[in-house]
């Protein structure tokens, strides 16, 4: 097998291998090509990744609402940077052609595009509850 990335976990702020040890290649659609192997998360890496999303919460959440927007901005600058990277890799694993892989990635969500500095706040349409109160 010719050099390949082996894609691990994230998990708690690090890359970790899969507690079963088990890899599913990633092919290229177009060749059929072995191109990378994808970590096979199981319930237990699922369990750890639960507890560690619970315990990095209360951080995040009391994060004020500009430094989380800084975290988006520093997001979509580094995908911009490696933007062709990226698109190829796109194209190489998921079949898209090079340009709809590009288009996608110059297109990020519109909230990575405000030239705000503070985030946009969008209100919802109905709240869980008024939605419960639709479906009795």
């Amino acid at each position: 097998m010719p050099s390949q990335t082996r894609y691990n976990l994230f998990i708690d702020g690090s890359w970790t291998k899969p507690a079963s040890g088990e890899w599913t290649q990633i092919r290229n659609p177009a060749t059929g090509d072995v191109v990378g192997e994808a970590a096979r998360g199981q319930e237990q890496d699922v369990k750890i990744a639960v507890e560690a999303a619970r315990k990095a919460f209360p951080a995040w959440r009391d994060t004020p609402a500009s430094k989380r927007a800084d975290a988006l901005y520093k997001l979509r600058d580094l995908v911009a940077r490696d933007k062709e990277t990226l698109a190829r890799t796109i194209t190489s694993e998921m079949g898209k052609t090079l340009k709809e892989a590009q288009e996608r990635l110059i297109s990020p969500s519109p909230c990575c595009v405000s030239p705000r500095k503070t985030p946009v706040v969008l209100k919802a349409r109905s709240s869980p509850e008024s939605v419960r109160a639709k479906r009795s």
